[in-house]
Order: C-alpha cells, then structure tokens, then sequence
C-alpha cells in the first residue's frame, strides 16, 4: 500500500472529488463493511512489513482464513479432524472444497467487484472504470467462483477499512493493490493512485501482466531492467514470454528462473515482519545518472528527512535510540564499485534531526562527490548512477542497561561528607547558587533551589565518540546515561539547565519511584 502525503480537509473535500467513495452501497449487491479499526495497532492476524517510508505490505492470509471460517462455518471442518488419525487427517486436509454456494455468487456480481476494485480486462479498452461499473454487464455473476475469489473479496474489503481509518485519522490519501504475492500487489497499487485500490483476481494476471512494461516491476527499473532491455530488445512482459526459461539462465545465472517466474506473475518472496535494525537507509537509483551538484543536494535532503522521521518513529519505542554513524554510499557511472565515506554520529534532538542529517550529508558529499562534479566536463562528467545513506550501528539503549566502560572504571572513592565508609563515584553537584553580592565579599547562603539538584558525572564513550551524563543510584549502583547534546532552547531565557540534565533528571526520578513502587510492595 502506497501513502501519499496528500492531506484533504474532510470539511472540504467530498468522496466523489477525490475518487472515493467513503460509504459505498450497492443495493442489489455485497456491499463491503468498514469494520473500525482498533486504536492504532494492526490486527494481530494481520502480517505487516515496513517496505519503505510511504510503502508497506499486509500479508491477509491468516485474516482471511478466520474470515471464511467465521462467515462459512462449514469450511471448519476442526471438530472433524480431532476424531482422525493421522493418516485419515491428511487424506481429509487434502479434500478439495466444495464449490461456493449460490448466494455468494449472486451477491458477488461485477457491480459489486467493482466497487472493491477489482481490475477487468476488458478496462484497457473502456473509457474509464466508471463506464465499466454501468454497463450492462453490471448485474452478471462468475459462474465458476472460486474461493480464491471470494478471499480476494474479503482482503480488498479489509484494504478498504485501512485506507478509511488512514483517512479519517491522518487526512491522507492512499491506494493500495490487492493480489496473491507481493510483486503483483506492488504493480497494483500504483495502478489506480492517488485515491483508489486495484484487486488482481488470480484469473486475470497474465491478462494484467501482458501489456505492461516490464520495468515498471520491483527491481527490474535500475541497472537489470537495462541489461534486459540491451539483451532481447523487448519492452513489455508480454514480450518476454517467448524467451525460454534456458535462455535466461544461460544469461543471468541463478537470477534467470526468477525472472522467467515473475514475468509471469509468480513471486515466492514472503512478507516478514522486521526484525531491530542496526542500520537504516534511504537509497535511489538514477537513469540517467545524477550530474549536477544542486541535483545531488536535493535529494540528500530528502533522503535525510527520510532518515529523520524514521528515526523518529523508532524513538516512539525505545527513546534514547542514535546512531553511531552516517554513512553516505555512491555508484558513479561506468564504475561499477560502490563507494562509501562515514562520519561519527550521536544523539540529536528530534526537532534539530534533520537539519544535522543534511549537515553532515552535505560534508561527505562535499568532500567526495562533489569537488570532482564541479572540475569534470564533457565526456568525463561525473555521473552517479546510485546515492544512499544510512545509518549504522543504530543503538537502542534502555534504562536498565549500563556502559561497558564501567565495568572497567577505576575503583571507587569517598566521597566528602560520607560517614557510612562505602565508596561513592565521585560526583559533579549542579545546582542553582546565587552569585556574590558585588558590594560585599562576605559569603551568603544559597537560594533555595526551584528543581531537584542531580548529581552526576561525565564520561567519554569511545565507540560513539560523545560524552555520556551519568546518575548512579545509591541503593543499587545501577547507571542511568544520556547523551550530552547540544540544544537550541537551552539559551531561552529561564533554562538554568541543560536539556540533558533535564532528561536525566526524568530518568532519575522515574528510577526512584520504581524502588519506592518495589518497597511498597514488600511492606504490603
């Protein structure tokens, strides 16, 4: 599914404007239900895989499984099962089903595929998709309806309850492709953009498939899409079915029966859920390559408001996560290595993110692209063919976690003022003192202060070259770090304090109520 940052106003914009229709009814049909989403959280029976920023994949198979059981319960055939044998369960799991009774294929008529966006071939010759709806095939049924159909029907109308929700909670536009892997539901969502979605029944892909440009498929619109191009001269897939599975290989090696596979609809590729990351990356490929140097600056920008909001939503789990480094990576033409150069990279506040992204993006491409863009000219023009960056070495630091210098600290020392005789880390005091009268040098006593005082040292951590603010509790050593950063606010008037030491002090306090919630426990 595709997001667009398109935002409408609701009070502005109708359903018909923007091509769809909020609450669709078909009265002599199956009009989808628009169940509500619950809070922000996708169904647990929902497979979700972030493909990009504005692009992610649902895999409904699971849903739509326990769809049909719920609405047809005599596909359940579970109770059956616990009174086999092995052997007898296989021969009945291998049963073919029986055929979908008559009611569903009289409210499953072209009206109402239609209406959840499913593609006929007869479209690339019809005006619109509107006069495909009102036709006087309107009315007319499969007559051999499959339940594979009908689970298309049920995932197009679950799409349509996502995009619903997106709309009504963020005001975006989105269209989506409903199909049975995930290459065919990549070229149907952007089939019908900005508003819609595209339902590719199993029946019709070579249909769909044959006109099409083949290098509007995922991963053929770069360098192999070219290759292939040069090879056999064919522009549409269509086209590329009279060249043998042999050939291929013979060509592209291992890669040769995937692509005969994908030419024809088939993609084994699974949707998995991302594990933690260590690194994120925004990438692009240019065809034509990139020659100019403002070209190249603009799209590091975007790419580190990219990065910037990725990052973001990462912190919305597991707040103080930075990256160590940035890395920026190119592909210049007629080169076929890949470069790199990265630069050391702490905690940066969220407002302040992508500013210091395109900074330190804006230095490595100064350093290494672009000083040789502004000296090449004609025929030895620098062109890059492929950009990136990343971040690496992403570090998801909780509370509970100590630094590994620590356990190589030096041994501990009293601290002044302590009668008890343990040994205390030296600690630096910060607290608000109000300065010495300048008429008079005899000492005052200090105001009292307006926020908790934090005790806390200042350690060097090697491996993200930044300097750590530490609290360690006194009733169990535990060590409580936050990047020091810099921040614009901290020059406001009013702010005393930096805004690490205010985020430490959060933790700090987040800390001492833990032991007083464990001490109260204990005494209950």
């Amino acid at each position: 599914m595709d997001i667009f940052q398109r935002c409408l106003e609701n009070d502005s914009t109708s359903g018909a404007h923007i091509g769809f229709d909020l609450a669709p009814v078909v009265t002599d049909g199956w009009a989808p239900t628009v169940p509500q989403m619950q809070g922000e959280k996708i169904d647990e029976d929902i497979l979700f895989e972030k493909a990009s920023i504005d692009e992610s994949f649902f895999d409904l198979s699971l849903y739509v499984r326990k769809q049909l059981l719920h609405r047809y319960p005599f596909l359940d055939i579970r109770p059956e099962l616990e009174k086999l044998s092995v052997e007898e369960r296989l021969r009945r799991l291998d049963t073919p089903l029986p055929p979908p009774p008559l009611s569903i294929q009289q409210e499953l008529i072209k009206k109402s595929w239609t209406l959840l966006g499913a593609w006929w071939p007869d479209q690339n010759r019809a005006a619109s998709s509107q006069q495909a709806s009102q036709d006087s095939e309107g009315t007319e049924a499969f007559s051999d309806l499959s339940w594979s159909d009908v689970a298309h029907a049920i995932a197009a109308e679950r799409m349509i309850a996502v995009r619903k929700h997106i709309f009504d909670q963020l005001g975006y536009t989105t269209s989506a492709g409903v199909a049975n892997n995930k290459a065919l539901a990549k070229l149907c969502s952007s089939y019908r953009k900005p508003c819609s979605q595209t339902v590719l029944l199993p029946r019709y892909v070579l249909d769909f498939l044959a006109p099409l440009p083949f290098r509007k498929i995922r991963f053929l619109g770069g360098k192999l899409g070219s290759e292939i191009a040069d090879v056999w001269g064919q522009s549409t897939v269509g086209e590329l079915w009279s060249v043998p599975m042999e050939e291929m290989q013979q060509r592209f090696g291992t890669n040769g029966r995937w692509l005969h596979d994908l030419f024809r609809g088939i993609d084994l590729s699974e949707v998995s859920r991302r594990s933690a990351n260590r690194s994120m990356m925004s990438s692009k490929n240019f065809q034509p390559p990139l020659s100019t140097q403002t070209k190249g600056l603009q799209w590091l920008s975007i790419m580190a408001s990219e990065l910037s909001t990725r990052l973001q939503e990462e912190r919305e789990e597991f707040p103080l996560s930075y990256p160590r480094f940035l890395v920026l990576r190119y592909v210049l033409a007629r080169n076929a290595g890949v470069r790199s150069q990265q630069t050391p990279f702490g905690f940066v506040r969220n407002e302040d993110l992508a500013k210091e992204i395109y900074a330190k993006a804006e230095k490595l491409w100064n350093q290494n692209i672009g000083q040789r863009m502004d000296h090449s000219v004609g025929h030895d023009r620098v062109g890059v063919c492929v950009l990136s960056l990343a971040f690496a070495g992403l570090e998801r630091q909780s509370r509970d976690q100590k630094q590994l210098h620590a356990f190589f600290s030096a041994p501990k020392r009293k601290r002044e003022g302590d009668d008890n005789g343990t040994a205390k880390i030296p600690m630096i005091q910060r607290s608000n003192v109000s300065p010495p009268n300048e008429t008079s040098r005899l000492p005052s006593p200090p105001e009292p202060p307006t926020h908790p005082t934090i005790s806390y040292t200042i350690a060097f951590d090697p491996d993200t070259q930044t300097n750590m603010a530490q609290w360690v509790c006194p009733k169990c050593d535990h060590v409580v770090s936050v990047p020091q950063f810099e921040d614009p606010d901290d020059e406001a008037p009013g702010n005393a304090r930096p805004s690490y030491e205010r985020l430490l002090d959060q933790l700090r306090v987040e800390h001492e109520h833990w032991h007083m919630a464990v001490d109260l426990a204990a005494d209950w």
